[in-house]
């Protein structure tokens, strides 16, 4: 695994569509590391897919 933490890593999930989400982790140094197929279930009864988001070694960093 990528981490940086005495542990065995770290990841994000918010849906792709979630845009306020994926500014904010992206700010603080998550990236896009993949896309997780028809992850979860939406309102609409259909399945939609996941934005698997994680941060390599020095890339978290703190945002006042």
């Amino acid at each position: 695994m990528r981490a940086w933490l005495p542990i065995p890593g770290m990841a994000a999930g918010p849906g792709p569509g979630g845009g306020r989400a994926i500014r904010c982790y992206t700010k603080v140094g998550f990236r896009p590391a993949g896309v997780m197929r028809q992850y979860e279930r939406g309102g609409d009864g259909r399945f939609h897919d996941g934005l698997l988001m994680d941060p390599l070694r020095g890339e978290l960093r703190c945002v006042p």
